[in-house]
């Protein structure tokens, strides 16, 4: 397990590609809430869905770490 951690340390550093994942994610999240606004005036935030948002993030950091993690493969 030692030498898991030291493989994915070497390959995904894990706190400099969360923050750009998160920011890819509320990207896409406020791109798409341009394009689509929201019925009603409750607000931007609180018309955000955040259990699809951490989803969405859950999967393309997933992506991302497979993606790294096998390219030299």
């Amino acid at each position: 397990m030692k030498r898991w951690w030291i493989f994915l340390g070497e390959r995904f550093p894990l706190v400099s590609h969360t923050l750009m994942i998160a920011s890819f994610t509320l990207a896409n999240m406020a791109f798409g809430l341009t394009i689509y606004p929201p019925a009603g005036a409750e607000g931007l935030i609180a018309s955000v869905e955040w259990t699809r948002m951490f989803i969405a993030f859950f999967v393309a950091l997933s992506f991302f770490l497979r993606l790294r993690l096998f390219d030299e493969i």
